[in-house]
């Protein structure tokens, strides 16, 4: 851009530089008018000869603008390229978020995995605690099931009753191994739950007979007391009493312990069921920690697989910017290029132009082709100052002349409008009407404006002509 810009100044100051040599010129012209016929032949061979010239510049010229269509072509498929990549850049990013989100998601449910987990495991030990400390009661897998109930007398909680059954895997009904202390419907409650298969059931049943049977262990307990004492009382009647009492209580209602009650078992028996239960409970936290570290290894592949593509997906974009960074750049010395080569042809152009100017003034000003050389020549030097080319179109009623900006392929028209009523409004002057042909490359970002047909005074055209330099200038 500060090569542009530093070449449109130095533009600017060479065509003063004209005018002022151009004003010269004429002077001189004028002198060279009043000079003899021979000098106005050489003029005109001279004249001849800068026609020659004029074609074979002209045959350049359209050489030039050939290269010039092929550098915009160029530029137009170096366009569509770019907005390509755009649209795919922004695809990639609505499928990198999409993956983005899919992740999430996945992440979500696992974590939900992971506090399912946790909670059935910390709902397993409340469980397991709540069973030991309020209940008192414990499974031993030994030979069979063996189901320990403690807290059964409120009188000795830490007593333990216990049964233990086996599951007969041909017949698929459980049988009886040992009840400790014997209960008469032990035998009744596992026949319902052969039946049934209501095995907590059968443990609630169970443990309500070891209640009653604790209660009437109890009650006989203070009646043999009362005896005792009573016998220590009365002395031989006492005795006598007592053995009449035993004629009429049967001696399956008298509690006579046969071993320890605070044991209930054997110690050999206690160690061997320890042994069992820490058994179970190891596997118990092996599986919890296999289903712990399997979660993990899931949730951290995730996690993996996410980074890899988050990383693909970035690595992906980086390469489509520092492409349109190439093509940017490429575009941008494609601009640079043409402006040298245009501006280069405009001082060849120019400098034609004055030698032809220099012959036309020593002809006949009230002539015919001098007028309308002229008027070409100020054609060609609004052409070249404004960077468009000009056409004049006319028909029956009107004229018109239309503008065509070769480098963005901007193309309209400006007709002359006599309307008495606007010229009223505008001042006086004259209108004229913009219509818009083609927009090129500029049908992106050109205004509003510039899409319609609009009216405007002719003391407003600097006014339209600085912005549509403004556009085409932004757009170059």
């Amino acid at each position: 851009m500060e090569t542009v810009r530093s070449a449109r100044s130095r533009f600017e100051a060479w065509e003063r530089s004209c005018e002022k040599r151009m004003d010269e010129l004429q002077e001189m012209s004028r002198s060279v008018s009043r000079g003899g016929h021979e000098e106005s032949e050489q003029l005109k061979q001279h004249l001849r000869e800068i026609s020659e010239q004029k074609i074979h510049k002209e045959k350049e010229i359209t050489a030039r603008k050939q290269q010039h269509e092929t550098l915009k072509k160029m530029i137009e498929q170096a366009n569509e390229k770019k907005i390509y990549l755009a649209k795919r850049l922004e695809l990639l990013k609505e499928r990198r978020e999409g993956c983005a989100h899919v992740a999430e998601e996945s992440l979500k449910d696992l974590e939900e995995r992971v506090r399912r987990v946790q909670q059935k495991v910390n709902a397993q030990k409340i469980a397991r605690k709540f069973y030991n400390d309020i209940l008192g009661i414990r499974a031993d897998f030994a030979s069979g099931i063996k189901i320990t109930f403690t807290k059964v007398n409120a009188k000795n909680p830490d007593h333990e009753y216990s049964c233990t059954i086996r599951l007969d895997k041909h017949t698929n009904k459980y049988a009886m191994l040992d009840c400790v202390p014997y209960v008469k419907r032990s035998v009744d409650l596992l026949d319902d739950l052969n039946i049934t298969n209501e095995f907590f059931e059968f443990l609630r049943l169970m443990r309500r007979e070891f209640e009653r049977l604790a209660e009437e262990s109890d009650a006989r307990s203070v009646r043999l007391k009362d005896l005792h004492t009573f016998q220590s009382v009365h002395g031989g009647h006492g005795a006598r009493f007592l053995r009449s009492a035993a004629t009429l209580v049967p001696a399956a209602n008298l509690w006579i312990p046969a071993r320890d009650p605070g044991l209930g078992f054997f110690p050999g028996e206690a160690m061997q069921l320890k042994r069992a239960y820490d058994k179970i409970y190891d596997k118990y936290e092996r599986d919890k920690a296999r289903r712990i570290e399997n979660a993990e290894k899931l949730f951290e592949e995730h996690k993996l697989r996410t980074a890899a593509y988050s990383k693909a997906t970035e690595s992906l974009v980086e390469t489509l910017r520092e492409e349109n960074e190439m093509l940017r750049h490429l575009v941008k010395e494609s601009q640079v290029e043409e402006t040298m080569v245009r501006l280069k042809e405009l001082e060849k152009e120019n400098a034609l132009y004055r030698n032809q100017l220099l012959m036309a003034q020593a002809r006949d000003c009230h002539s015919d082709r001098t007028r309308e050389d002229r008027y070409r020549f100020l054609q060609r030097l609004f052409e070249l100052l404004s960077d468009m080319q000009i056409t004049e179109v006319e028909d029956d009623n009107s004229a018109a002349f239309v503008f065509l900006h070769q480098s963005t392929g901007l193309k309209f028209s400006l007709e002359p409008v006599v309307d008495p009523d606007t010229a009223r409004i505008c001042g006086g002057d004259r209108e004229v009407k913009f219509t818009s042909l083609a927009l090129g490359s500029l049908r992106y970002i050109a205004p509003e404006w510039m899409r319609e047909s609009i009216t405007f005074s002719i003391s407003q055209a600097p006014v339209f002509f600085r912005r549509i330099q403004t556009v085409t200038r932004g757009r170059s």
